[in-house]
């Protein structure tokens, strides 16, 4: 396996263990306010229970700006990849289809980054269901 492939796995296993640090962390602060003894660690990494959309997690405000400007900053990246990609195509040389497939999915996943980082800046719950005017 080449190098670059097990820098991408070793990053992948880190922020997996930094999610779910956080995620116990908040999350075991929130059960030991209500009187309950929190999972243990592992449990709770390798074994979540199902989200519930109507329950919400507490953040502190500097945490969740920072990690919205970070998650942002990472949409911003894969839509500026997807253009470099673009300019730097050689029409002669490769597939068509194999670009148009690569811009898509860099600029689908730029988008969604981007909407996640702005849900995570303008608001406290990123999973709270908006209601209208009828609710």
């Amino acid at each position: 396996m080449s190098l670059f492939w097990t820098i991408i796995i070793y990053i992948a296993l880190g922020f997996f263990l930094l999610n779910g640090t956080i995620g116990y962390y908040f999350r075991s602060r929130q059960i030991k306010q209500q009187g309950l003894k929190p999972p243990n660690y592992l449990i709770y990494l390798f074994y979540p229970r199902p989200i519930v959309l109507s329950e919400k997690v507490w953040m502190p405000i500097p945490l969740r700006l920072m990690l919205g400007i970070i998650i942002l900053a990472g949409g911003a990246f894969f839509i500026l990849s997807g253009i470099l990609v673009l300019s730097d195509f050689e029409f002669g040389k490769h597939n068509f289809l194999g670009l148009l497939s690569l811009l898509l999915i860099f600029m689908s996943l730029g988008t969604i980054f981007g909407y996640v980082g702005i849900r995570l800046v303008r608001s406290d719950s990123l999973l709270q269901r908006k209601r209208g005017k009828g609710h």
